[in-house]
């Protein structure tokens, strides 16, 4: 794929695993470890794939610090699991965004999920009013739709896009940080 670099597992020496995965705060950790390494006016591009979020949400053994429940309806561990998970993920990114809204260089940090979460059909009923099989197109669409956010620590416009399709995000951040866009 053209990258200069590849980490694996054994790249994280002090990895504290979330579950059975290295967790979304030490990714970002050593993100900015990468940074720190880096040779100084050289640039720094990671694509970063974390895991902490994948399913199976069945590791009853893995004790979260501050666990997230549903308390308005009755629903499985695996939901409250995911539901941690994520409140963990959004903690990694607020301080992966503070480390690098007091960085000097420009820094931008393009953030997207690639699919939702497989949680049980009764959750899905409950805040969605219908079991999978058997939502219609717009349900089935909303399934599919994850969010994103472009960050910098510098002023870029501000703006919602709405519904976007994954192959165009590299072109929006490109027009975000005043880059040459492609022919394409």
């Amino acid at each position: 794929l053209g990258f200069d670099r590849f980490l694996s597992l054994e790249d994280f020496e002090n990895n504290k695993p979330v579950r059975k995965f290295v967790g979304d705060l030490e990714n970002y950790q050593k993100i900015e470890e990468l940074y720190e390494q880096k040779e100084q006016g050289s640039s720094l591009c990671v694509f970063n794939v974390t895991m902490q979020n994948h399913n199976p949400y069945d590791d009853v053994a893995y004790k979260f610090e501050n666990p997230v429940s549903v308390t308005n309806f009755s629903t499985t561990a695996s939901v409250n699991q995911y539901l941690s998970l994520l409140k963990m993920s959004d903690d990694a990114l607020r301080q992966l965004i503070t480390y690098f809204q007091d960085v000097e260089e420009p820094t931008i940090i393009v953030f997207f999920g690639d699919h939702q979460p497989h949680l049980p059909d009764g959750f899905y009923k409950e805040v969605m009013g219908a079991v999978p099989d058997l939502f219609t197109r717009e349900q089935t669409m909303q399934k599919y739709l994850v969010p994103f956010l472009i960050w910098a620590n510098y002023d870029i416009p501000e703006q919602d896009v709405g519904k976007v399709s994954l192959n165009y995000l590299s072109s929006l951040m490109l027009q975000a940080a005043g880059l040459q866009m492609s022919n394409y």
